[in-house]
């Protein structure tokens, strides 16, 4: 998963989707369940689960994690920006 510098993702939630983010490279503060995590390391990572309200803020150099999903609850395996829930319901990431 890849993010552009200097962007941010709103806090939001997969609901059918468990998972582990592992930092890669970049740029990245890490949000999950409002307690927040500088990721620096290769390897570094955060549990994800369905009801995490997670999200993230990007610096110049961008960030990009992998994201190792168990998809729940009957669904298919997808882009996991298509199970997708923010707060304010405008599917931010979705739209940009």
């Amino acid at each position: 998963f890849t993010v552009e510098p200097n962007s941010e993702i709103v806090p939001h939630v997969h609901p059918n989707v468990d998972s582990f983010e592992a930092y890669i490279g970049g740029d990245i503060k890490f949000m999950c369940n409002d307690e927040w995590f500088e990721q620096t390391k290769l390897g570094d990572q955060i549990r994800v689960r369905p009801s995490s309200w997670h999200g993230g803020i990007f610096g110049e150099r961008g960030g990009c994690f992998l994201s190792v999903q168990k998809w729940l609850n009957g669904e298919e395996p997808k882009f996991v920006g298509d199970d997708w829930t923010d707060k304010d319901n405008n599917k931010a990431y979705k739209e940009s």
